[in-house]
């Protein structure tokens, strides 16, 4: 799996090397509805981090606990589902990746996320798949604007059954 940018000539090469396009789209601006903090999320921790795994597992196919560690260490805040059905890392109004069981645990973790944004700041979420309808929708509820993006290429069996959204530098 490749996170592609918008370059047309690597794009061209990917595709002629055998990679899916598969079109991705993004969400940035204000929100331009409020947004309360919903029940059953927490600030997870580097401890949380092990529990997770099996969320990871079960979405991306393999763990990065060194991943979600660094990011963590970095500055990004680390929201956990109460049940551990799912996480995800946020930096200021960014978000840069999600991973859930259920499209629930994905919408109040996504919710949680724009609920913290700073005032002032936009809220910020790429890589947004089009198998990823409930992302869509929660982002439209909360009025921020959506756009297409970059595009995820792939070679092999890869499409995300479950609510994942990757980050472009840890996958």
């Amino acid at each position: 799996m490749v996170f592609a940018s918008p370059d047309a000539r690597a794009t061209h090469r990917y595709v002629t090397a055998g990679f899916e396009m598969h079109p991705c789209g993004a969400a940035y601006g204000a929100l331009r509805t409020a947004v309360a903090e919903p029940e059953g999320i927490h600030n997870g921790s580097g401890a949380d981090v092990d529990v997770l795994g099996a969320v990871d597992r079960a979405v991306r196919g393999s763990e990065r606990p060194d991943d979600l560690r660094f990011m963590v260490a970095s500055g990004s805040d680390l929201l956990v589902d109460d049940d551990n059905r799912g996480y995800a890392v946020v930096r200021g109004g960014r978000l840069s990746t999600l991973a859930a069981l259920d499209d629930d645990t994905a919408i109040r973790l996504m919710t949680m996320a724009m609920a913290r944004c700073p005032s002032g700041q936009p809220f910020d979420v790429s890589w947004l798949h089009a198998r990823q309808q409930w992302a869509f929708r929660t982002l439209a509820a909360a009025g921020v604007s959506l756009s297409t993006h970059e595009s995820i290429m792939v070679r092999g069996p890869w499409l995300p059954a479950l609510p994942y959204l990757p980050n472009g530098v840890f996958g």
